[in-house]
């Protein structure tokens, strides 16, 4: 009947249509990786401050820690989205504090600065990690860690886009740097930027 045979028609005439937007689709795919290659995104702490630090007998820590992390994308045709990062100040193994940034974008070629500020007010740890940290504070420094958690899309003309893929980026040793004389409160910071390692 001719009614039977325009849906034919119409149906095959869409399998076509989806069967060439799948090919575009495709193309463009092997173009995003095999000629434009995307880069990982890179890091580093360009400051940190560590403030109102107190050590108690108790193995309690009081502690404001300023965070700035710049984060580039070296991708000259690509941008990138970020879901969030899960931020964390580490001594030794043991993570002090936690703080999340919300998600965002970042333009082809673009340096984006991340200001966070982790705040920890007797905090109790066991197992001497407070006594340890008081004993490089004695000696006029302290090294912690930081690692940032995210999960990253790659952009390509605002439309094509990969899977979002996990990324851990780790810095240890956070040298940070305090006055002498001072045991108890005072401010200490990094004396040079320190680089991010991809995990």
């Amino acid at each position: 009947m001719p009614m039977t045979k325009l849906i034919l028609d119409l149906c095959y005439l869409f399998i076509a249509m989806l069967a060439l937007v799948v090919i575009l689709l495709a193309i463009d795919l092997y173009v995003l990786y095999m000629i434009i290659r995307p880069r990982f995104p890179s890091m580093h702490v360009s400051s940190a401050t560590v403030s109102s630090l107190s050590i108690t007998q108790n193995e309690e820590l009081t502690a404001t820690f300023d965070v700035t992390v710049v984060i580039l994308n070296p991708n000259t045709n690509l941008s990138l989205s970020y879901n969030r990062l899960g931020m964390a100040v580490l001594f030794g193994p043991r993570t002090v504090a936690t703080a999340t940034v919300r998600a965002f974008s970042q333009q082809a070629g673009t340096e984006t600065t991340v200001r966070t500020r982790f705040t920890v007010t007797r905090k109790l740890f066991p197992g001497g990690v407070v006594r340890a940290m008081a004993e490089q504070r004695a000696r006029g420094s302290v090294d912690f860690g930081l690692t940032v958690e995210t999960r990253v899309k790659f952009w390509w003309r605002g439309f094509f886009h990969t899977r979002a893929r996990s990324f851990t980026f780790e810095c240890f040793p956070v040298h940070v740097i305090f006055p002498s004389g001072v045991l108890h409160g005072g401010s200490g910071s990094i004396v040079t930027p320190s680089d991010f390692y991809l995990v």
